[in-house]
């Protein structure tokens, strides 16, 4: 959404005609115009800081937005904002704001059939805004307690745009009065949804940036920079970082396989021995792509006796099943494996340089097994 688009929503007249009977007494309570002043203001601060800011710490200017709403307008006892993959199976609240904050800090919504027809997962389909009444009778159960200890009246949800494929967001508000949203006029929170929905997809689109360049595009490894940034990392945590252990595995004979049956057939080995170190490793592990057909893993807080066993692991998964390339007869394919232990405050490149030692070793050992540096 452009500037230009978003301060003509601003423009266009935000305020709807009061229902009678019950709601007239609400509105006894309300003074909408005052109240439409504050969301404005509100909202114009928030594309002020939006457009003079410079950090990139995502979940502090969301919460900042969350915050402002809440202070200006007190009668909002709770915003919260969540943003992901558009098919996700749980929502749980990211950023947020206001008296009620703890209700969203231990909020999950399940997809499920029933929960696919409220509010949140139909704002995910693209279905709003929405205003919902709340009461101690609501059938959604959080409602009921919203209304109890926070006085919530009426829920509105919005639905949040995004300009990178696959990922869609919503922010949804409450408030302590019947029809708030409808009285002070919902377009004010559709410009702030707006708001969010510039400030997210900005973040999801430099996330993504950051992230394929950490990542080894034939693989989908991690490359070189992943493994420095990990190093990186484990030095900045170096005072209660674990030992570990440095892993350099070579496919053995792999110019062979280029050099027999194409680059194409390379490509798929490499695929599938990336597969297959991913297999073998812990979650909390590192496998990288180091170059050609060589794989570095760094196995963060590894004893010598957790190493030989994943080593062996490697080496047997490669041993035991052949790899076969589309249109090439199965390949039968080994794995040579240098390893050396390594503390995060100590010097990487020395312990890489003994794995690299380990791994000549065991090349020079007849292939198809592991050396342990002498450390």
């Amino acid at each position: 959404m452009s500037w230009k688009n978003f301060l003509n929503l601003l423009q266009r007249p935000s305020s709807a005609p009061l229902a009678r009977g019950s709601d007239e007494t609400a509105a006894q309570c309300l003074d909408v115009p005052a109240e439409q002043l504050a969301l404005s203001e509100s909202v114009l601060q928030t594309a002020v800081r939006l457009m003079a800011q410079d950090s990139t710490d995502t979940a502090a200017i969301v919460t900042a937005y969350c915050e402002s709403l809440t202070r200006f307008a007190p009668r909002i006892k709770l915003a919260w904002v969540w943003f992901g993959d558009r098919d996700t199976q749980a929502i749980r609240p990211q950023y947020m704001a206001g008296a009620a904050r703890a209700y969203a800090e231990s909020l999950v919504i399940e997809r499920s059939f029933l929960t696919r027809l409220g509010p949140a997962f139909r704002s995910l389909n693209g279905i709003g805004p929405q205003e919902y009444e709340v009461s101690a009778r609501s059938s959604f159960g959080p409602w009921r307690e919203m209304a109890r200890q926070h006085a919530t009246r009426s829920v509105l949800a919005l639905p949040l745009g995004s300009t990178e494929p696959g990922k869609c967001g919503l922010a949804v508000f409450y408030a302590d009065t019947e029809n708030y949203f409808s009285q002070t006029g919902i377009r004010l929170f559709e410009a702030l949804a707006q708001l969010f929905s510039m400030t997210l997809s900005k973040a999801a689109r430099i996330e993504g940036l950051e992230r394929e360049a950490l990542v080894d595009a034939l693989t989908g490894l991690g490359n070189r920079r992943a493994v420095d940034l990990a190093v990186r990392r484990s030095d900045t945590a170096a005072a209660s970082a674990p030992l570990g252990i440095v892993l350099l595995a070579d496919l053995d004979h792999f110019k062979r396989i280029n050099d027999t049956h194409g680059h194409p057939a390379g490509d798929a080995v490499l695929r599938e021995a990336a597969a297959r170190l991913r297999a073998c490793v812990r979650g909390s592990d590192l496998v990288a792509r180091w170059g050609g057909e060589e794989f570095l893993l760094l196995l963060r807080g590894a004893r010598p006796d957790d190493a030989r066993r994943i080593a062996e692991k490697v080496c047997q998964a490669f041993r035991d099943r052949p790899v076969q390339p589309e249109g090439v007869r199965p390949l039968k394919l080994t794995v040579s494996i240098g390893l050396a232990a390594w503390q995060p405050e100590a010097d990487f490149d020395a312990a890489l340089a003994r794995a690299d030692a380990a791994l000549y070793a065991a090349k020079q050992g007849g292939r198809d097994g592991w050396r342990l540096a002498d450390d």
